[in-house]
């Protein structure tokens, strides 16, 4: 209860306290400027590395909510990145680099819910977790090296000197949790000051673990379930509680922000989509499909991806479940092109012609610069052929 009561308190220090940003150190001997040498070199990769999403009407949205969140002199100083990568992240490095994952904005229902991420970001960014990292890491390392050595000098067997490597790593690592709490609460705060509905935090973590408890993959299932002393982060659901707990205490705002979070990604929906299903979780991705439904995203969209979800993971049953999606969101708002694609295949390899010529006519129809026009007209002539023998 203190180190609750404690916490509410920082909060409450941090509603009332503007945030500011870093400034780049003067003195170029010191760590701190060594760190920044090498994010600076780091942010220039990633400038040329074709990652970065360059859409004016996207970057001003996510610029738009980062400076509600930490103010505009702050903001002012920061160079936001939207990395085309699939990918529930963001992250703030020292010299004022912000990148946020394609991922995590396709996984926000809100705006509300992306302002909680991009403040406990900036969290990190403005106690310089980073530079504390940075140096712990350098002296645990150096303090393990000796410690191992004494142990050796003393004719200790191996075992010791591993045991060694293993606390003080459990050391340095805890460190990090405390951090990553600390970061929970400013974004929390800095949330709530911008009059978004703070009390959505926690969700974002919610969605996170029921997203994982539907993976495919035993390991993504047990994540958050089991204490793992080597986590830099606290387990998903301490920070759920946590996160309601601040919610009950202070009041959080009152812009959710869901349509215009909606309307602002909508454009990139399907090539996004099209990359949740690259990393072959489909359990996952059928049940993220059908809650992006459910937040209001075109059902077409979802009801064709979830059809490519059951098509590409192949259990029994699934070419019927795909092909009932796709039949599904050709009737549905905000279908793709491709799932007339998708249909045609389907009768054709069915022998049902006059249904197979029907989906790919559509199908050039509505993608009339489609790269596989001339493979899909070629597929058109032939149907026409058999239909008329």
């Amino acid at each position: 209860m203190m180190k609750r009561a404690l916490s509410l308190l920082a909060v409450f220090c941090l509603l009332a306290a503007p945030g500011t940003a870093q400034d780049r150190p003067d003195d170029m001997s010191t760590d701190e400027a060594g760190l920044w040498y090498k994010m600076d070199k780091y942010e220039q990769a990633i400038k040329n590395s074709g990652a970065v999403i360059s859409d004016p009407e996207l970057n001003n949205y996510v610029r738009r909510i980062t400076c509600g969140v930490t103010g505009e002199e702050a903001c002012s100083a920061l160079r936001i990145y939207i990395i085309e990568e699939p990918i529930f992240n963001a992250s703030m490095a020292p010299n004022g680099m912000m990148m946020v994952y394609s991922g995590l904005l396709l996984r926000a229902e809100s705006e509300a819910q992306l302002a909680c991420v991009l403040g406990h970001e900036y969290g990190h960014f403005e106690q310089k977790h980073s530079l504390q990292g940075w140096r712990k890491a350098k002296s645990s390392s150096n303090w393990m090296i000796g410690l191992q050595f004494a142990a050796a000098l003393a004719g200790l067997p191996p075992e010791m000197g591993q045991a060694i490597n293993q606390v003080g790593t459990l050391l340095f690592y805890r460190f990090n949790r405390e951090q990553e709490s600390e970061a929970d609460q400013i974004g929390f705060s800095l949330t709530a000051k911008a009059d978004y509905r703070a009390d959505e935090c926690a969700f974002v973590w919610k969605n996170l673990i029921a997203e994982n408890e539907n993976s495919t993959f035993r390991s993504k299932r047990r994540r958050g379930k089991w204490f793992n002393p080597y986590s830099t982060h606290p387990l998903p659901r301490d920070r759920i509680e946590e996160l309601e707990a601040l919610a009950s205490s202070y009041p959080s705002g009152q812009v959710m922000g869901r349509a215009t979070h909606i309307a602002a990604i909508q454009p990139f929906l399907q090539s996004w989509m099209e990359a949740e299903l690259l990393a072959r979780d489909f359990d996952s991705n059928i049940y993220l499909f059908e809650q992006l439904k459910l937040r209001g995203f075109p059902p077409g969209m979802a009801d064709y991806f979830i059809g490519e979800a059951y098509r590409l993971r192949r259990e029994e049953g699934d070419t019927a479940r795909a092909f009932e999606m796709w039949e599904q969101a050709a009737e549905a708002k905000g279908a793709p092109a491709d799932v007339h694609r998708a249909l045609g295949e389907h009768y054709r390899k069915q022998g049902r012609n006059k249904a197979a010529l029907a989906a790919y006519e559509r199908y050039l129809v509505e993608a009339p610069n489609a790269e596989d026009r001339a493979l899909i007209a070629a597929y058109i002539e032939r149907l026409k052929r058999k239909i008329k023998t």
